[in-house]
Parts: structure tokens; C-alpha cells; sequence
């Protein structure tokens, strides 16, 4: 699944639990990149309930084409988004290495020591679940609009040619460029938290193989024989037009788009989920939704056809 679950031999109630996790770049500020990372990192670990991390470590890879004068303003710009991040829920981080590259990869390790009462296992999903998805999905499409405005790509330019809403194009393109980044960049923290308050019997996090790869994934690997049905999608608001607008509908909508330090999509007892999504809201600034159910079944994932679609305002 999600990260690795190992029993300590000489201590037999303790579980060392540890996640690998690196990638490229996505946006051009350092510091909310570093943000990113970081929760990136560590949402592995979230994704099975875990609250106390003892230890990352971060590994960078910086390109080549740097000189040394923009690794020393780009590098701490960072370390400083990643910091934050480490500070607000009291993790120690350490700077392992950074190696010369011809592309640029940020990531990490992330450990933590847990008794077993300490995680949730993601292989607890019951019939008569809701699944609860905590961020909304359309971070690739919304990172690829932002990208393709800046360098007045082809994309940019059939979406000009199409659109017809009050706000400008640019302007649009902004705000869901910056809802992106709130979204990548929150931690899931909170919603490990809240796994446990509110009795949360299976979660993964969703990334790099959209919304029903990784639905799946979590499917496959219950312990009773149940199907996750996916009826609603929480998106990024103004993702849908513009997926429209480039064809992008289908991918969208069928839950493959690649997401990039997505939420956790989790199994819930369905008295549960009102009380899990108010104190979400609270904690966050943002709604989780309850995004389908889990039904007696054969471990499937299934998003139906025309699904709901909720646009989240971050």
C-alpha cells in the first residue's frame, strides 16, 4: 500500500513504519514548493493514520543548468517551505543531501516508530461505508493551465478561443492556480487526526495514479470482499469548464488525472461522516465531501457515469 509496516522483532506491540516519495517540481516559487514537498512526504504516513512522525529526511537533486549564486537563494527558499511544514505538527527534518542533477527532484523519507493502536490499517472497509475524499482533484490540469498561459502555449490559446465567463481568462486561470497550490501544499495531518476520533476504517492518499488508481488499490487490498462506488467528484472550482473546454473531460471525470500531494480518500461508518466532515471544515478552512459508498462486492473501484461534481473554493 502506501508506505511500509514493519514489526519490531524485540518489541512486539511497536510497528517502524516508513515512506519513500520524490518528484519534480511543480510550481516556480521554492518556498511553496518546499511546502509541497514536505507534504508530499509525509501524507503517506497520514494515509494510515499516523499523528506522530519522528524523523524526515530530504534529499534534493539540483539541476545543473543553476549557477551557484541561484542555489543559494533557491535552496533555502526550500528548506524554508519545508521547515514550516516540519515546525507546525513537531517533526525533526534533516537536509541528508543535495546532489548535482539534470533535473531537479525533491523528496524524502519519512519514519516514525507507532504501537499498532497507533494506525489505522487500510484494510478495514465495511459494507454500508462512505467513502470521504478531503481535497478536491484537478491539481495536473490546473498547474498544466497556469504553465501553458505563461508560455502562451497552444493549449492556452484554444482555451482563449472557447471561453465565455465573466471573469477573464487570466484571471480564472489564477484562481485555480492558486486553489491548487493551497490544496498541494496543506498537509494531512488533520485528517489523520481525525481518522481515529471518528473510527475511520481504511484510507489511502490519492497522488500520482488519480483518484481511481488509487481507489482501487485500497479496494483490492480489504479484508471483506466489498466495492468502493464513487458517485460524487469533489474538483478544484472552475477545473470542470476548463476540462471541457480542452477535452480533458473524460480524464477528469474517470478519475484518472494524475494529482500530486492529493487527499486522503477514506472509508467511514456512514453516522460518522457528518461529524468528521463539520470538524474537518473547522480545522481546515476547507470541506471534505463524502464522495461515494462500499457495498458487499468483489474489491472494485467503480466511478458511475455522470457523477456528481462538487467545485471546492479553497
Amino acid at each position: 500500500m502506501d508506505c511500509a509496516i514493519v514489526p519490531l522483532k524485540r518489541y512486539p506491540d511497536l510497528n517502524l513504519i516508513e515512506t519513500v516519495d520524490f518528484f519534480y517540481p511543480l510550481v516556480d516559487n521554492p518556498f511553496l514548493m518546499g511546502k509541497i514537498a514536505f507534504a508530499n512526504v509525509v501524507s503517506d504516513l497520514c494515509s494510515i493514520g499516523v499523528t506522530k512522525i519522528d524523523h524526515v529526511n530530504i534529499l534534493i537533486s539540483s539541476p545543473t543548468e543553476f549557477t551557484e549564486e541561484e542555489r543559494d537563494i533557491i535552496l533555502p527558499l526550500l528548506l524554508k517551505g519545508i521547515a514550516e511544514h516540519a515546525n507546525s505538527i513537531k517533526v525533526k527534518f534533516s537536509l541528508i543531501k543535495v546532489s548535482l542533477n539534470p533535473w531537479c527532484i525533491i523528496g524524502g523519507i519519512a519514519s516514525t516508530v507507532c504501537k499498532v493502536d497507533e494506525i489505522v490499517p487500510p484494510v478495514g472497509a465495511k459494507a454500508g461505508n462512505v467513502l470521504i475524499l478531503t481535497k478536491p482533484i484537478g491539481t495536473q490540469l490546473a498547474t498544466s493551465v497556469f504553465n501553458w498561459m505563461d508560455k502562451k502555449a497552444n493549449q492556452y490559446e484554444a482555451l482563449k478561443s472557447e471561453w465565455n465567463s465573466e471573469d477573464s481568462l487570466e484571471e480564472a486561470i489564477k484562481k485555480v492556480y492558486a486553489r491548487a497550490i493551497k490544496s498541494m501544499s496543506h498537509l494531512n495531518h488533520n485528517g489523520a487526526v481525525l481518522m481515529h476520533k471518528y473510527g475511520a476504517t481504511s484510507a489511502t492518499d490519492v497522488t500520482g495514479f488519480g483518484l481511481i488508481g488509487h481507489a482501487q488499490n485500497l479496494a483490492t487490498n480489504q479484508d471483506e470482499s466489498v466495492d468502493f462506488i464513487i458517485d460524487k467528484l469533489a474538483v478544484i472550482e472552475g477545473i470542470p469548464e476548463m476540462a471541457k473546454i480542452l477535452s480533458h473531460e473524460k480524464k477528469l471525470l474517470s478519475g484518472k488525472a494524475v494529482e500530486t500531494s492529493g487527499g486522503l480518500l477514506l472509508t467511514i461508518p456512514s453516522e460518522n461522516a457528518g461529524g468528521f466532515c463539520d470538524e474537518y471544515l473547522e480545522l481546515n478552512g476547507f470541506s471534505a465531501h463524502v464522495v461515494g459508498k462500499v457495498l458487499a462486492g468483489k474489491r472494485l473501484a467503480k466511478i458511475v457515469d455522470d457523477p456528481e461534481i462538487i467545485e471546492v473554493d479553497l
